[in-house]
This record gives structure tokens, sequence and C-alpha cells, in this order.
């Protein structure tokens, strides 16, 4: 038992996740030259960024999708929706499709997605040869999806199970099936992939492909809910920011407390450590302070780290978080990431 305790210390100590109580009225501070991303009260929007422009580009509705294939040549990945709190799922290797049912998940442990951008390691994981230039050919993998909860109510979404069945390299399509899991509502579905954009999102629910996310080329970043395992203890749910992988993103995190306006140097840029993974920024700007009533207390942003985001090999930015609340009424909301950000000419 005072194992377990210690546990639920730490895990309130690190957590930079989704408590949102009325807070104490506070000082709100907004520097000159401020953006503001608007996730909104419970988080309900997903924002897609361009740090050109240094504009939202879209927001969507983080919860009204299941499943994503990736659609880059060659690539194959497939990864949960990672804003259902924390999806799971089982991978059961009998190739008999109708076979699988809730007791096929007997012994078998609870698989999560890694949301580092390594598409090997998410609950489909390698369902086929990832390498470059082989044919794909399906193993026939039955996986076994819980869906999540909804972002809105809740409650939990349901568990579906589906079968990548193959890729047609000249159609250039996945063929998939799902069923629920005594087999009733069987389906299957045809998604052609499309190179201007990096997944398609398909809906168990509305049995369809989804309009999600804005084409590749126009964003950099994404402000979003997901799921990620917190201090290899708890798969846990927090909010933060992922890369546009497709642009070559990389980051790293300066925590010497530069003043945001200091003139930046190459051989300074040369110091820094980037690195690509799909959530190098992540939630890692803010922290939730544990206290004794640990529903009064308030996110804090670290003041003292700066982000130095590269793309490609030309363009540098650098971007600092100072907010996360807004004052709206008589109460301060969480979900209103406030940064400053500046193109980097060396």
């Amino acid at each position: 038992m005072k194992f377990k305790i210690i546990i639920l210390l730490v895990l309130k100590i690190h957590l930079s996740a989704c408590m949102d109580t009325p807070e104490p009225m506070r000082k709100i501070d907004e520097p000159a030259g401020k953006i503001v991303v608007e996730l909104g009260e419970s988080y309900k929007n997903k924002v897609y960024f361009n740090l050109e422009s240094k504009t939202s580009i879209k927001s969507v509705n983080p919860h009204n999708w299941d499943i994503a294939f990736e659609c880059a040549p060659n690539k194959y990945g497939v990864t949960l929706n990672y804003a259902n709190g924390t999806p799971f799922g089982y991978v059961i290797k009998d190739l008999d499709f109708n076979r699988v049912t809730a007791a096929s998940i007997q012994n078998l442990e609870k698989v999560y997605d890694n949301n580092d951008g390594n598409y090997k390691n998410t609950v489909v994981g390698e369902w086929c040869s990832f390498e470059p230039g082989v044919k794909p050919e399906s193993y026939k993998k039955t996986y076994i999806i819980d869906r999540g909860v909804d972002g809105n109510t809740g409650e939990p979404l349901g568990v579906k199970k589906f079968q990548i069945n193959s890729f047609d390299i000249d159609k250039n399509t996945y063929f998939i099936k799902y069923a629920n899991l005594d087999n009733s509502e069987y389906k299957e579905a045809t998604l052609k992939k499309n190179p201007d954009y990096n997944f398609l999102y398909f809906s168990f629910l509305e049995q369809d492909l989804i309009d999600h996310e804005p084409l590749k080329d126009s964003w950099d970043i994404v402000f979003t809910r997901y799921s990620t395992r917190v201090d290899n203890i708890l798969q846990y749910s927090v909010v933060g920011v992922l890369n546009n992988q497709s642009k070559n993103i990389s980051v790293a995190i300066d925590s010497t407390n530069l003043t945001f306006t200091n003139s930046i140097s190459s051989q300074f840029i040369s110091t820094l450590n980037f690195l690509k993974n799909l959530d190098a920024i992540g939630y890692s700007w803010k922290n939730y302070p544990y206290s004794s009533n640990p529903t009064s207390g308030t996110y804090k942003i670290i003041t003292n780290r700066t982000y130095f985001i590269k793309e490609g090999s030309s363009k540098f930015y650098k971007l600092k978080f100072y907010e996360y609340y807004k004052t709206i009424g008589t109460k301060q909301v969480s979900g209103y990431p406030t940064f400053l950000l500046e193109n980097i000419n060396l």
C-alpha cells in the first residue's frame, strides 16, 4: 500500500494532464506580441499551427476519428486516436478474423501507442514489412481496439476489432475489415492514400474517412491532447505539442534562462541537441505542482525553457511559453497556450 501511495504522489507531482477545476483569480501574463492558441475549455479543439505565418491553420474536433493510416510513399504506419483518453489494444496472431472474440485477449497485455513518431511502436505496429521497396504483405494480425473515451462526456467509446487485409501498391490503397467482438456489424473499407496529407483518418462510427488534418505542407506543429507514458509508470492523457514530421522538424530545448529577446548566433545553435521525435516539444513546457489539495492548484509554465525549432536545414525559430490560462467570466480556464515566437536569422 505504501508503494502505491508513493507512485500516486510522484504522478501528481509530474503529470501535466487534464485536470481543469475553477481556479483562483490571478494576474495573467500577456507579453507584447503574444500568440494564443485556443484549445478551449475541456480542450475541445485540436489546432494546427504554421510557424512562418505565426497563425493557426485549422481547428478541428479531436475526437471524431478512431484510427489513422500513413499516406507517405513506402510508409505504412497506423495510429489510434491519441486524443480519446488513453486508447489501447491487444494484438492477436490468429489469422481467422471471425474466430477472434473477447476471450482471445485472456492473458494478453494491453498495448499503447508510442507517440514519438516511430510507427513500429504502436498498437498496430508492423502489420507488414516496413522496408522501403518491399511489397507490403499483411501479416493478417487482428487487433482488438479499446477506442478510449468520449472527449465531451467521458463515456467509453466501446471496442472494435479490425484487420488490415492488404495494401495494393498499384491502387495505393489499404483494404481493411472491422466488426464488434461477436462479429456483428461486420464491415469492409478501402482507404486510398492521398500524398497531400500525412494520414487518412477513419471513424468506425461514421464508417468512413473524416476530414481532419490540413494539407501537410501548410502546418508545422499541432496543439492537442495525446496519450503518453509518464515516468515509465502510467499511460496518461496530456495536452501538448506534436511536430509535423513531413516537414523534417527537429527541436532543441535550452534551459539557461536566456531572455527571449537575446540575439542567437550560429555558434550557439551548433551547441544545441536537436531531436526529431514527434513529441520533442510535448507537454514539457508546463507542470502541475502537487499540493495537499490538488484540486486547488494551477498549471505552471516552466519559465526558463526556450524551444529552438529547426525546419529542414535552413529555417530556425525560437518559441517560449508564458501562459496556459484565460479569464472567462469569474474563473480562469486552462487550454489557452500563450507564447512568443520569432524567426532566427543566422
